[in-house]
């Protein structure tokens, strides 16, 4: 049963994001859940955002013109959700939120900035090997990108399935890898290797050197538990300033993507106007 409690707007606008069966109140809006629909209502009785719970992708639309559109945007992108678009509602913007395999951050852009990404490392790897640091969705499935080939202003994107035709001003999903030491500091699981896909791992791993067997025996003295602590701190310190410069990257995507579609609806209204 939900429980009604005051907040400040800081875990209201979280728990929102997180999708927590909750109604909670801050001095400037409330958080109300019926079980399928999440909505931040500030005191004037304006929808800053509402959250379709049960929505595959789960969806996301906020007010563009809100105190909290900067606050429920930031939320947003670091739980994984990507902005699609305008909504059907006017004056409102939509997001959704995708499962990404451990170790990656979803994203939905022009090909050029997946480019722009993939092609720094891509030119250093073992042409033998798949590049893990982009992955793109093909059939509903993750895959390597093997190669990009831009012709005309079309981007041909190749895998290992498959490959996808795309022209330059249209967006798609990709992934991209998070550093692997980081993934297992932050949450204690396995890498990001051992939880990918098995359509292209068992591939891959044939490619995989051969460690040669030894018969000497390394003994690792361990370190003391202060310089542990520090080192754990470090880390996770590391780890915190990626993931916000991740999310910085994502807003700054965002706000191209805001500033393209209000140059659209600028020339929509003139073509009318004419």
């Amino acid at each position: 049963m939900s429980s009604i409690f005051n907040t400040d707007d800081i875990k209201l606008i979280a728990a929102f994001v997180e999708g927590r069966n909750q109604l909670l109140t801050s001095d400037q809006a409330r958080l109300e859940t019926t079980g399928i629909i999440s909505q931040v209502i500030t005191k004037t009785g304006e929808v800053a955002a509402t959250m379709y719970l049960q929505s595959k992708p789960r969806t996301a639309v906020i007010k563009t013109e809100s105190k909290y559109t900067s606050q429920l945007e930031e939320n947003l992108l670091a739980q994984n959700f990507v902005l699609m678009g305008e909504s059907k509602k006017a004056g409102y913007l939509e997001y959704h939120q995708y499962d990404t395999p451990l170790g990656y951050k979803v994203w939905y852009t022009e090909p050029a900035l997946l480019w722009k990404k993939w092609w720094p490392t891509e030119r250093f790897q073992n042409k033998r090997r798949f590049n893990m640091n982009i992955l793109v969705q093909i059939k509903g499935s993750w895959y390597p990108v093997q190669n990009i080939v831009i012709d005309a202003g079309t981007f041909v994107i190749k895998t290992l399935v498959g490959q996808i035709r795309i022209s330059s001003h249209e967006q798609l999903l990709w992934l991209s890898q998070i550093p692997v030491e980081d993934i297992s500091v932050a949450t204690g699981h396995e890498d990001a290797w051992s939880r990918s896909p098995e359509v292209w791992k068992e591939s891959i791993k044939q490619d995989l050197p051969k460690m040669p067997l030894t018969s000497t025996v390394d003994v690792n003295v361990p370190a003391p538990p202060a310089a542990q602590a520090q080192v754990k701190e470090l880390e996770r310190k590391l780890y915190k300033q990626q993931r916000a410069t991740i999310v910085a990257e994502q807003r700054a995507v965002s706000a191209e993507h805001k500033l393209a579609l209000l140059q659209k609806q600028l020339r929509k209204k003139e073509l009318e106007a004419n």
